[in-house]
């Protein structure tokens, strides 16, 4: 009873008027999720998930991964814009983050890895998948190792397809037109069309996408100010999908898909603080040359699904094929690094060069060939008192980094060669592979108690080889090694039913990460490098995490709530160190840390007409113990992992309400959107002036909200929004860079300015 009473008061004070009878509200939908590689309702399953459907994700206008990252809480999206747009990608989960050696957080299409190595040598990271015709978005925050193995120790990221309907046809056609008063326009068109071909027996679906993003950052002539390429961050992505389905009888399914997706960046979106005035909207990057990427990537994957009896038996094979090609300036770098010795002259510092001539170009790829193979069998009776799946996975993923260096300046004044002659050259080649065997079991030892145990045991292997040269190349351009493990990967869950909407669950789950090798640095400067040439390999990095949730559905399912606290303890960390007098950097195993916090998501339907949803997280995450590398201080023990500015944001918020109104004789919907993160206080070890990651005029990145509206309408098929993202238009200075510590060369990235458009849906 004062369940009912609470939630007449809250309507009263939402609605400033009567209710009328709570019983008689619409009840929110529940979304149905694979986290456990079955079908299960996302209240069922005793794991902190946050998951996005189609309409969730149309409504907040998200079209691609790095914009899902940047308003999940608990999920942090990383990037360092020092050397043009989309350089090392980081995906982080409940603080558990790194910029070197594999990815902390799993990312999959449907069934297939696609998380890569951080490129040392390219800069290239993590692929970006675009949002489009998708069924949902999952997000597994903890360790999934046991069911998604090596790359999960944080969390996993999955995008789930919609395929084809056998029984009947649908299609969907959208475009969106916006821009902004500092911007070139943005356009989007897509459409996506699927049913039978044969009834009941075989289906197709298609989609093509494609999105111009405009840009707001001008490039200019540093010396003049001129205008040489205005709005110059302005993007292109495209993204296609074909998928073919066919049950020719009751127990077999098979699915065949394509998946292909193109990303082209026109410029970096950094600009130069010294150039720019962001409080009147001029945003300006002085950069000798323009520094285009694109990161393209195919996605071919065959899945089959046999049924007998109370089991299912899949297999899903996928070949991975990922390319991306960038240009980038290492003019204010090189500068930077070789000013001492001889600088450009430049009054302003080191790192500003003093003539178009002394541009220094840097081609930088990846080539990503990845093959998967899992085979799995798990029973499919969700009534049943034991529950299980058991499979077999193999993965074998070859990249391949280069850098092709040119610089005629320090060529010519440096070492008196002809501007043609190679300034470096770098090719790094990463063989990864592993088989693994996993297992878990639900068992449910009471009316509605159950236990969960799983396992994963792998063998992995990982070989480097490395060649060089050029003039700052040593005689070490030349190496190789490899490094293998066993891994294993526990997992414990108990799980209660309190009530048919209502569960507690607690568990504890292992993660790891592969180890790899470890390039010896090509530059030498110093006898230190000596020491660093012999550590050729790394090994794998593992954490435990705990958890204690609840979720609960009350009031006739207009009110979902989902809640955990984690704390987690990561052990024999990867860590980039640095040795100035090499130049480069090396991994290595060294030190601990914690991450304790919380996950919180509120969606609430207090009347008919309204809808209200708050999703809030917690991440402590810091350093467990002091690290003294070559007797100097790494971190010390309370330090925040990562090196600003790539350190999560402690409180990450979304709220959004939603109220239908009438508008014209016409419901409309009216949405407004907050989201928040906050500034991490530290400390730092950067602020250890014996570190060697000692930047102190680098800060974690400021506080910030950005403020979303949206209205739409239906009209039978046809759906048209109004929106205006950034309506603030907030402009804090993001991700501030310099190329070496006491440079005064700086740049920053910002959110994208207030931003209105229109968008129309056809759906049939």
């Amino acid at each position: 009873m004062r369940y009912r009473r609470g939630f007449e008061t809250l309507c009263l004070l939402l609605a400033a008027g009567p209710c009328g009878a709570w019983a008689e509200q619409p009840s929110l939908d529940e979304i149905v999720v694979t986290a456990t590689r079955r079908q299960e309702q996302a209240s069922k399953v005793p794991i902190s998930i946050a998951a996005y459907g189609a309409d969730a994700l149309d409504s907040s206008g998200i079209s691609s991964l790095a914009e899902l990252a940047a308003a999940a809480p608990s999920v942090e999206y990383d990037v360092s814009q020092g050397f043009g747009p989309g350089s090392k990608t980081n995906l982080a989960i409940r603080g558990i983050s790194s910029g070197v050696g594999t990815s902390t957080t799993g990312i999959y299409i449907d069934d297939t890895p696609i998380h890569s190595r951080t490129g040392t040598v390219s800069l290239f990271g993590n692929p970006m998948p675009l949002l489009f015709d998708l069924d949902r978005v999952e997000i597994d925050r903890g360790p999934q190792g046991t069911l998604f193995g090596a790359g999960s120790e944080g969390g996993v990221i999955r995008l789930i397809g919609r395929d084809p309907d056998l029984q009947s046809w649908s299609a969907l056609a959208r475009g969106t037109v916006a821009g902004t008063v500092v911007s070139g326009p943005t356009y989007e068109t897509g459409a996506a069309a699927g049913g039978p071909v044969a009834e009941g027996k075989a289906g197709l679906r298609f989609s093509l996408w494609q999105q111009e993003l405009g840009g707001f950052v001008d490039r200019v002539d540093p010396f003049t100010g001129a205008m040489v390429d205005r709005a110059a961050n302005s993007s292109l992505s495209r993204s296609g999908r074909a998928v073919f389905s066919a049950a020719p009888t009751d127990w077999l399914k098979v699915t065949a898909s394509l998946f292909e997706q193109s990303v082209h960046n026109h410029d970096s979106p950094a600009y130069f603080e010294g150039l720019s005035d962001p409080a009147e909207g001029r945003f300006r990057n002085g950069r000798l040359l323009r520094q285009p990427v694109t990161d393209d990537f195919l996605l071919p994957s065959f899945k089959m699904e046999a049924t007998s009896g109370d089991v299912l038996l899949t297999s899903v094979t996928s070949y991975f094929a990922r390319s991306g090609h960038s240009i980038y300036d290492g003019t204010s770098y090189n500068g930077a690094v070789f000013g001492p010795l001889l600088s450009y002259g430049s009054p302003l510092g080191n790192a500003f060069p003093t003539s178009p001539a002394d541009a220094a170009p840097v081609a930088a790829t990846i080539s990503q060939r990845q093959f998967s193979e899992e085979v799995r069998v798990n029973s499919i009776d969700a009534d049943a008192p034991l529950r299980w799946t058991a499979g077999l996975f193999y993965d074998r993923s070859d990249q391949h980094d280069r850098q092709v260096a040119h610089d005629p300046f320090y060529i010519g004044a440096f070492f008196g060669l002809p501007a043609p002659t190679l300034f470096a050259y770098v090719s790094l080649a990463q063989l990864d592979s592993q088989i693994a065997g996993f297992a878990q079991l639900d068992e449910r030892l009471a009316e509605g108690l159950t236990l969960t145990l799983g396992l994963r045991y792998a063998q992995s292997w990982t070989a480097f080889s490395q060649a060089a040269a050029g003039v700052i190349v040593s005689s070490r351009g030349i190496a190789s090694g490899k490094q293998s493990e066993r891994p294993a990967t526990p997992k414990l869950t108990l799980s209660y039913d309190v009530s048919p909407g209502a569960m507690i669950y607690a568990s504890a789950a292992k993660g790891y990460r592969a180890g790899g090798g470890n390039p010896p640095p090509f530059v030498e400067v110093s006898p230190a490098c000596d020491r660093v040439a012999t550590l050729t390999s790394y090994n794998s990095d593992s954490l435990w995490s705990y958890e204690l949730g609840a979720k609960d559905r009350r009031l006739g399912d207009r009110l979902q709530i989902d809640a955990s606290v984690f704390h987690v303890d990561w052990k024999n960390m990867q860590q980039l160190i640095g040795v100035p007098a090499c130049a480069l950097d090396y991994i290595d195993n060294v030190g601990a840390a914690t991450s304790n916090g919380f996950d919180l998501a509120v969606k609430a339907r207090p009347i008919a007409s309204m809808l209200v949803s708050l999703s809030a997280a917690y991440t402590d995450a810091r350093m467990a113990s002091n690290v003294v590398v070559n007797g100097k201080p790494l971190f010390q023990r309370g330090d925040a992992i990562g090196n600003p500015p790539l350190v999560d944001a402690p409180w990450n918020l979304a709220a959004s309400v939603t109220q239908t109104v009438s508008l014209f004789g016409q419901e409309a919907d009216i949405t407004l959107e907050d989201l928040f993160h906050s500034r991490n206080p530290g400390p730092f070890s950067s602020s250890l002036p014996d570190s060697p990651n000692y930047s102190p005029e680098i800060p974690a990145n400021p506080a910030f909200n950005q403020l979303n509206l949206r209205m739409s309408s239906v009209w039978g098929g046809l759906t048209a929004a109004l929106f205006a993202e950034n309506l603030l238009n907030a402009h804090p200075a993001l991700w501030r860079y310099q190329d070496v510590p006491g440079s005064t060369l700086f740049t920053d990235t910002t959110l994208r300015p207030l931003t209105i458009g229109a968008t129309l849906t056809y759906r049939m």
